[in-house]
């Protein structure tokens, strides 16, 4: 066989793997966001149930203390991601928030919060991107809601360890944010 028909059939089969790869990890992505692969969660005793992935383990659920109210924690594998729905007390939530950031033990390297509204609450997403302290990267989509004439914040957290925010992850976080169930 000549070089260059090896050449070709190289880059034909190359090319046939990175479709193949997307192809797989767009279908796998559109038909879980797509399929019923979504379970209501409970926030312990509180009137607060979202949909969390079928996927998702509830490692740990702890009572809270005075800002803390709940705490949830969550562990993703098949999706890939880690994260936390709490209740919080707190008063001021700007001031709460930029609290945190400046207290962080996160390198952030890129940070943007927005005002949201949603359903009897508004708050704030929070995306950021960060380098943790064994220099590995981590990125994160953040949820903190107030309920209207209250005290009370919710947070949903989602982050995962790698250098973006994957597509299918914003998917899902949007998935659970709509399902927000808080009486």
């Amino acid at each position: 066989m000549k070089k260059s028909t090896i050449f070709l059939i190289v880059i034909a089969l190359l090319v046939a793997v990175q479709l193949w790869a997307w192809s797989s990890k767009h279908l796998r992505s559109t038909a879980f966001t797509t399929a019923a692969g979504f379970k209501d969660y409970h926030l312990g005793t509180y009137a607060v149930t979202v949909k969390l992935p079928q996927t998702t383990r509830v490692v740990a659920e702890t009572p809270g203390s005075n800002e803390m109210i709940f705490s949830a924690f969550l562990r993703d594998e098949t999706l890939d991601f880690q994260g936390y729905l709490q209740l919080w007390n707190i008063t001021d939530l700007e001031k709460f928030l930029a609290s945190s950031r400046e207290h962080s033990r996160f390198d952030f390297k890129e940070f943007k919060q927005r005002k949201i509204k949603l359903k009897t609450c508004q708050g704030f997403q929070i995306d950021w991107r960060a380098v943790m302290q064994d220099k590995k990267p981590a990125t994160g989509r953040e949820y903190f809601l107030k309920k209207n004439d209250s005290y009370e914040v919710l947070r949903i957290s989602i982050f995962t360890g790698t250098a973006g925010f994957p597509k299918e992850l914003a998917e899902v976080a949007d998935i659970i944010i709509s399902s927000i169930e808080w009486k």
